[in-house]
């Protein structure tokens, strides 16, 4: 009979913190979606390095790593944008395509697991 109770108390302890704890804790360490992440690290031709981040869906990550050299074309030019930006490379004075202010000498890929920080692919 004790034993029933003590089984049905842990139970019900159990269940508490998967329901109370797991969703309140922020996240990243339970991320079940398997969303990974870019890293894109760029150097300019001044020598600059530069950092840009993107999301990958699950899709994005298979066509990256099934062809890489044309899938990261995209990146490369979202990156160009942000480091324009932060070269003071203004849209409002150099236009649309501030971007092509910035050059790209040597670019690397890290792509890394959201939920643990595990490095999936590197190039």
């Amino acid at each position: 009979m004790k034993r029933k109770l003590y089984l049905s108390i842990a139970a019900l302890f159990f269940i508490a913190v998967l329901v109370f704890f797991i969703p309140c804790s922020g996240g990243q360490a339970y991320a079940i979606t398997g969303e990974k992440v870019l890293e894109l690290i760029i150097t300019t031709d001044k020598g600059d390095g530069y950092t840009y981040y993107a999301e990958l869906s699950d899709r994005d990550f298979r066509k990256l790593k099934n062809d890489l050299m044309n899938e990261i074309k995209p990146y490369l030019i979202d990156a160009r944008k942000e480091c324009a930006r932060e070269m003071g490379y203004r849209e409002e004075i150099y236009g649309e395509e501030n971007y092509k202010m910035v050059i790209i000498t040597k670019y690397s890929i890290v792509i890394r697991d959201q939920s643990n920080g595990r490095t999936i692919l590197s190039r």
